[in-house]
């Protein structure tokens, strides 16, 4: 009876063995796959070499220089600001409107000016009575100063009162002028034809002196304003030329340098520098005020010359520049002559013959004499 239930399963050994049943099956099957992935790879991608990616040695034009993000700006903008304190009445325009040169934009409150000017002429036609009173009293002292009849001291009184009456006279005439001119401040014109950017103040809003009410640009010419680290600055001249575009794929537009401001940021260190923008730009990409535009400050520039990808150029401990070169399916260092590089290309001026191939990838793996296996290549 114990040599039976020593044959007999339990049902926890049934289910052990089940479990080891299915993991050897899957076991087998996963080593079917990866044998299987493993006659599908090529004999050469397999077991000829190190697989990478190659260019071959071209001709193109490489342009040296700086890159940057400028901003567009108005070529010519104006602050419209008023010259008195006074209440805003009336506001011609609103952002997006044109104004045409000459044209009244703001008008402020002048009823305390008017009453001024009216106070001040009637000081001013006083002023003018009293000199002339003083102005004949001298005419008939003078006679009685000559036979003596007036002593002198007596005399200078009365030309001290004349003159003091002119000062008086000319004090009040100048005050006039002054509220006469203050009144034409009440009105603001433009002193160009420009569109409306920006409105800062509204009727009924008190303008200050230097405060802006309107700000006034003309848009149909523009310019490219960018902040320039004080290193770059000193390789830029006024009239050198640059490349613009708008847009990472964006097409390039030349264009020159206009001004180059003589002082720096103190606290960024960076200088400013205008370009003009060619007409063919501001349509390509419709540009307009406080957009963003690549710059690319062109400091030389090679055409059809010897060009390999700038990544393919490494520098060895002898400060040597070299690339590796596929000859006969191995990698071979080559060094190598540079000249311009861009931010995408390095010219070749020596060590390499156009047509040779170059290594392009995986460079941190090739070494000198490592067999190479060409990815898209047969053989």
């Amino acid at each position: 009876m114990q040599k039976l239930e020593g044959t007999i399963m339990t049902k926890s050994q049934k289910k052990y063995l089940l479990v080891c049943v299915v993991l050897v099956i899957a076991l087998g099957m996963l080593a079917g796959w990866r044998i299987k992935k493993l006659q599908d790879v090529p004999a050469a991608q397999a077991g000829s070499g190190f697989p990478v990616e190659t260019v071959k040695v071209g001709r193109d034009v490489v342009s040296a220089g700086l890159t940057y993000v400028g901003t567009v700006e108005p070529l010519q903008e104006v602050d419209l600001s008023a010259k008195i304190s006074a209440r805003i009445l009336s506001l011609a325009g609103k952002e997006g409107d044109i104004l045409n040169a000459g044209q009244t934009v703001v008008t402020l409150d002048s009823g305390d000016l008017q009453g001024k000017i009216n106070t001040l002429g009637k000081k001013v036609q006083a002023a003018g009575i009293n000199r002339d009173y003083w102005e004949k009293q001298i005419e008939l002292y003078r006679p009685l100063l000559e036979e003596g009849a007036i002593s002198e001291h007596d005399f200078q009184k009365t030309v001290f009162s004349r003159d003091t009456a002119a000062s008086g006279y000319e004090e009040a005439e100048a005050a006039l002028d002054e509220a006469r001119i203050n009144l034409n401040y009440s009105i603001l014109k433009t002193p160009m034809t420009g569109t409306v950017t920006k409105v800062h103040s509204f009727p009924g809003d008190m303008a200050v002196p230097g405060k802006p009410v309107i700000t006034l640009a003309d848009v149909s010419r523009l310019k490219i304003s960018v902040k320039v680290v004080q290193d770059d600055v000193a390789k830029l001249k006024k009239g050198g030329t640059v490349m613009l575009s708008a847009g990472e794929e964006g097409r390039e537009f030349p264009a020159e340098i206009t001004e180059i401001f003589p002082s720096l940021d103190p606290n960024l260190r960076t200088g400013t520098v205008e370009i003009s923008v060619p007409q063919e730009i501001m349509q390509e990409y419709s540009l307009k005020p406080g957009m963003s535009v690549n710059v690319f400050f062109v400091l030389g520039q090679r055409e059809d010359v010897p060009v390999v990808p700038k990544q393919t150029v490494q520098q060895d401990n002898q400060n040597n520049y070299f690339v590796y070169v596929v000859k006969e399916g191995v990698a071979r260092k080559q060094i190598v002559e540079t000249g311009l590089s861009s931010d995408r290309l390095i010219e070749i001026k020596g060590g390499l013959n156009e047509g040779d191939r170059v290594v392009s990838s995986g460079l941190v793996e090739v070494y000198d004499g490592r067999p190479l296996y060409l990815k898209g290549e047969e053989g």
